[in-house]
């Protein structure tokens, strides 16, 4: 099993070298996923609120599905579903949105930089 992970980890180095990871809800960088190219990311958050009450919140699919349009907008898709101990409540949302880099810089003094919208569904 290890030897199959290891082989799909240097396949996917070396057909694609360079990942900007979004960690989803965490951050936001102003790259973009290269044309043509999809990109899943996949997250779990546990969030303890108060170490002596026990309330916590958790995310549980915090999933988010990039498409490279050209070399400099992306589309994107993203899912969260969101438990509370505190409240007992769960929620549910579904985003659909779109990211431009604006200014690829390698300038120390512009720096590097983005647009994101999201259209944010919640039930």
């Amino acid at each position: 099993m290890y030897k199959i992970i290891f082989i799909f980890f240097i396949g996917s180095v070396y057909l694609y070298s360079q990942i900007n990871s979004e960690r989803p809800g965490y951050s936001n960088p102003p790259q973009t996923v290269p044309e043509g190219k999809v990109q899943w990311e996949n997250g779990f958050d546990l969030t303890y609120q108060d170490g002596f009450s026990g309330d916590y919140n958790i995310n549980i699919i915090n999933s988010l599905l990039r498409y490279g349009i050209n070399d400099f907008s992306e589309i994107r898709f993203s899912t969260l579903y969101n438990r509370s101990d505190k409240f007992n409540i769960g929620s549910n949302q579904i985003a659909f949105g779109a990211k431009a880099c604006i200014n690829e810089s390698q300038d120390y003094y512009i720096p590097t930089s983005g647009l994101i919208f999201n259209l944010a569904l919640t039930s």
